[in-house]
């Protein structure tokens, strides 16, 4: 397509003020009569300072064959339209209210921390709380300091590590923080709450908050594909998935993620991609992942472009890694990866509240790495660390020590030692009945629906159900 040329010289980048740049910017456009895209991109670039296109230089030098103006605009908007304090308030999930554009205080999407002192002190109060140090169950309960000089933390140590018993003020508080981390199912959060939390009915409360999660509702669809059986090796990060996810709407510059997984571990990369050429694929696979797991022997991916190409079959060569394709116009042989990414997506829409979906990655990512595996009943990162990632809001004594140096090291042998997945199938699938007396409704959108546009909308009140 050729460009349009038209005499129009724009100012230079206003660093301090990118959205006002970009309005004038496209006034000037409109009274050019200038709609190609291809056309404004090129006048955005020759408008930056040697600064500015220094920042923007992977897009400058590898231009995206399409949408051009929009990925160079989303990029200059979101590098340069906040303050410092605004972009990690952005990252850390706060959002402006009145008069104070970012207070620590409001939080939005993860909940960062539970004031643990105040759990302390509330813990006196709660005669729930206080039944559990004279009430016969399977609970070894100890008093646990918070840290040097700080108030004491009632706590469950039948496990292995401290679990506080959390006073009725603070049990929601608590769900939030763990579930909307990457809004796992009902019973990965209740796995991950209880391993980490203690209340009288605390599985029975989970799971009806859980269930109760609208974010979840309306962003998660609620199919169910056969479980096909694959073989699993023993060693870890031997065999990995690699597949493309995109377009997605620009955030950062970004369009597309590169995801990469481990078959044993089921440990998931997700990296966020300008662009996705065979190049930048192969320099994202060793800089992301050969990088910090080694070079695995097997590698599958689908039949695209990218990961067809001779470049790409020369790296896997170089590396002595064995290249497994799948069967064209067929997803399901790359199930693994293509299972992750309704996850991946399905957690970003729970997550969402505006575009920038690069602020929520990197939570979705500690979040599903964390959550329990059903067949494996642990985590990708135990399997791959030995132990439990920390997780915002878990409370973390790191002086308390329950076994002997001895058992301890039995206990890390155990946890690295492998766990062989287990083959597990699904049952057939079946209307609830209590969904004909149900009182609200989630709609769901028969339309075209953007990557990152949630499935449902609702509730909706039932006015007069079907017969």
């Amino acid at each position: 397509m050729a460009v349009e040329s038209v005499a129009l010289k724009l100012p230079t980048f206003w660093v301090s003020s990118p959205s006002a740049w970009f309005a004038q910017a496209e006034a000037q456009f409109a009274l050019k009569s200038i709609s190609q895209d291809e056309t404004k991109y090129y006048h955005v670039v020759a408008s930056l300072d040697t600064t500015t296109a220094t920042s923007a230089l992977s897009i400058i030098t590898n231009p995206p064959t399409t949408n051009k103006y929009p990925v160079i605009k989303s990029f200059l908007t979101s590098a340069f339209g906040l303050s410092e304090e605004e972009r990690a308030s952005a990252l850390l999930g706060l959002r402006a209210t009145g008069s104070c554009p970012y207070p620590l205080s409001q939080l939005d999407n993860v909940v960062l921390g539970i004031d643990y002192a105040a759990m302390a002190r509330a813990q006196t109060q709660d005669t729930d709380v206080q039944a559990f140090q004279t009430a016969i169950t399977g609970l070894t309960i100890r008093p646990i300091q918070i840290h040097i000089s700080g108030p004491v933390l009632l706590c469950d140590v039948s496990l292995g590590h401290p679990r506080p018993i959390v006073p009725r003020t603070f049990q929601r508080q608590v769900f939030e923080a763990i579930h909307n981390l990457a809004h796992p199912g009902r019973k990965s959060t209740v796995k991950l709450v209880a391993n980490k939390f203690v209340w009288h009915g605390v599985k029975k409360q989970v799971n009806k908050w859980a269930q109760e999660c609208l974010a979840c509702q309306t962003s998660k669809i609620h199919v169910r594909s056969p479980v096909i059986k694959i073989p699993v090796p023993a060693k870890k990060f031997s065999h990995i998935h690699v597949d493309l996810v995109g377009p997605l709407p620009p955030s950062e510059g970004f369009t597309h993620l590169l995801t990469i997984i481990d078959r044993t571990t089921r440990w998931p990369e997700a990296i966020p991609m300008v662009q996705t050429s065979t190049t930048d694929c192969a320099i994202a696979l060793i800089r992301h992942w050969i990088a910090r797991f080694g070079v695995p022997l097997d590698m599958t991916s689908d039949r695209r472009p990218q990961f067809t190409s001779a470049l790409w079959n020369e790296v896997a060569n170089k590396l002595g890694i064995q290249v497994h394709r799948t069967t064209a116009y067929h997803p399901q042989s790359n199930g693994l990866v293509e299972r992750f990414h309704r996850t991946l997506k399905a957690a970003l829409k729970a997550r969402l509240q505006g575009p920038r979906w690069t602020d929520e990655l990197p939570w979705v990512l500690l979040g599903l790495r964390t959550v329990p595996k059903e067949d494996l009943d642990t985590s990708s990162a135990e399997l791959v660390y030995g132990e439990p990632l920390t997780v915002p809001g878990e409370f973390v004594n790191p002086n308390f020590r329950l076994h002997s140096s001895n058992n301890l090291f039995h206990s890390l042998a155990e946890r690295f030692a492998p766990i062989p997945t287990s083959h597990h199938g699904l049952s057939t699938p079946s209307i609830p009945p209590s969904l004909k007396n149900a009182r609200f409704v989630f709609v769901r959108r028969d339309c075209h629906r953007g990557p990152l546009q949630r499935p449902y909308d609702g509730p909706y009140r039932v006015i007069t159900p079907d017969p």
